[in-house]
Parts: structure tokens; C-alpha cells; sequence
């Protein structure tokens, strides 16, 4: 059951945050009740911060998987970023895309969610330094960018594809003029 409350959780924050997140909503979804619900979770903060340690545990293992396939491989790590968010754009349909990116915009937000959903931004564009730094040792790219300035530019660029996605009124059009964008940033470093 608890595995189940978190993947509604999980949905919920993605579309309406921490605002959002509701237990009545959740056990009406999973048809048993509130206090079932409250005997895996006390509290609103503890399910948003389970949900969110969910979220970002499977987000950084497919990213450190997309990492370690392309050792050695800057353009094609890239390559791959990119079409793992054009398939989680088209997957969600623009909407409700990351629960980080959702929690950090809310005001009265709880510290633990918000020092969480940082780490987890800091933890990315480490991902992507590391990647950068290798790619300039190799000559791959240009070392006139100090990698983490790059992975920073990298990392700011995903988030406005997935910001963009989510004021698209039909994604897939979207989807078609965005392509290729994380691709050709790296290009021009080269």
C-alpha cells in the first residue's frame, strides 16, 4: 500500500505541488481510507518528502544510467538526455513533468521540501559537470566554458524545455520545434 500511496503522491505533486497534495484525493484514488493512509504517513510534510526522495531516487538512477552508457560519449549522453524529455514530455502530455521544478516555485513551502528539491538541482548539474569536464579533457568541447558554468547553461536549458512544454496547447507540435535544441547548444562549444 505504501508504494502505491507514493505513486499518487508522486502524480500529484508533479501537477499541483505541495499546495496540491491530498490525502482525501489519494484514498478516494486508492479507495481505502484516510487513516490508512496517515498509518504509513503522519503528515502532509512526510508524504511530500517520501514522494519527492521517490521522485528524485528514480530520476537520478535513469540520469546516472544515461551517464555511465556514455562514458567517453559527450554528444551522445546529450543526445540522450534529450529524448528521455521529449519522452517524458509526450508521456505526461506537458503536464506535470518534475516534482522539484513544481515544489520550488511555491510559496510557504515546507525547508525540508525545499532543501531537497535544491539538492537535487545541485546533484544534476554535478551529473552534467562531470560529464562536461570529461568532454573537455577529451577535446570534445572547447575548455573556454568553465564546465560548471556550461552544465549550469546545460541544466537551464532542460528546464525550459520542460518549463515551455507545460504552455504548449498541443505538445507534439512542440515537441517537433524544440528537438534538438540541448543538441545544438553543445554544438556551438565544440
Amino acid at each position: 500500500m505504501r508504494d502505491l500511496i507514493l505513486k499518487e503522491a508522486v502524480k500529484q505533486l508533479k501537477i499541483g505541488g505541495y499546495e496540491n497534495l491530498s490525502f482525501t484525493t489519494i484514498s478516494g484514488i486508492l479507495d481505502t481510507s484516510r487513516a490508512n493512509l496517515h498509518h504509513h504517513f503522519s503528515n502532509k510534510e512526510g508524504l511530500a518528502l517520501a514522494a519527492t526522495q521517490l521522485y528524485i531516487n528514480n530520476n537520478m538512477a535513469r540520469l546516472n544510467e544515461i551517464s555511465l552508457r556514455h562514458t567517453c560519449d559527450f554528444l551522445g549522453f546529450v543526445v540522450e538526455i534529450e529524448h528521455l524529455f521529449i519522452e517524458l514530455i509526450r508521456a505526461s502530455g506537458g503536464k506535470g513533468l518534475c516534482v522539484c521544478s513544481q515544489l520550488v516555485r511555491e510559496q510557504g513551502l515546507p525547508e525540508s521540501l525545499v532543501t531537497l528539491s535544491k539538492d537535487h538541482f545541485n546533484n544534476l548539474i554535478s551529473l552534467f559537470e562531470s560529464q562536461v569536464k570529461e568532454a573537455q579533457h577529451d577535446g570534445v568541447i572547447k575548455s573556454i566554458i568553465p564546465p560548471r558554468k556550461l552544465a549550469v547553461q546545460l541544466w537551464t536549458i532542460v528546464l525550459g524545455i520542460l518549463q515551455m512544454s507545460l504552455t504548449a496547447s498541443d505538445v507534439e507540435p512542440y515537441l517537433n520545434d524544440m528537438k534538438g535544441i540541448l543538441t545544438n547548444s553543445v554544438s556551438y562549444s565544440a
